[in-house]
């Protein structure tokens, strides 16, 4: 009981971040992954530190290559649902979503980033979607998916 006590004292937004950096670059997946969580669990609660370490750790990840490289993606994106982190988010995954090949490896990848884009406002994505959807740089399935998620968007709008 005195530990549950002591756990629900702890700041989250302030506690320091900086241990966990260097096992987030790490060569070893787990303890890789593992600082991610954590690091993850301290942004979602609003730790800005937290963020901006996870934000450049994922920008600066290679290509995605196998289903870890994905899932490791998906970890983080995750701690990444904060109103205060989508004008940072959105773009990146605009970029990533146009630039990233949907193929079997990348398709829970590319379903994250709708997902995520359901929970902004429809006027920070509309336009950059269309621009894609009008260059071609997406398969008709994922412009369906993405046509999809506008009109669930314009939908909103019309029930609130």
């Amino acid at each position: 009981m005195i530990f549950e006590e002591q756990l629900r004292s702890i700041d989250h937004k302030t506690s320091p971040v900086d241990q966990y950096l260097p096992d987030l670059a790490s060569e070893h997946t787990w303890t890789r992954d593992t600082a991610a969580e954590t690091l993850g669990g301290l942004a979602l609660p609003g730790n800005e530190a937290a963020f901006h370490h996870l934000f450049s750790f994922l920008k600066e990840l290679p290509a995605i290559e196998t289903m870890d490289d994905v899932h490791l993606r998906l970890k983080i994106i995750r701690s990444m649902n904060r109103d205060e982190y989508k004008s940072s988010m959105i773009p990146f995954l605009l970029d990533q979503l146009e630039h990233t090949p949907s193929n079997n490896t990348t398709r829970q990848w590319i379903s994250a980033i709708l997902r995520y884009f359901g929970s902004v406002p429809l006027e920070e994505i509309r336009e950059p979607l269309e621009a894609m959807m009008k260059k071609g740089c997406f398969s008709y399935r994922l412009k369906q998916r993405i046509q999809e998620l506008i009109n669930y968007h314009d939908y909103e709008e019309l029930d609130c």
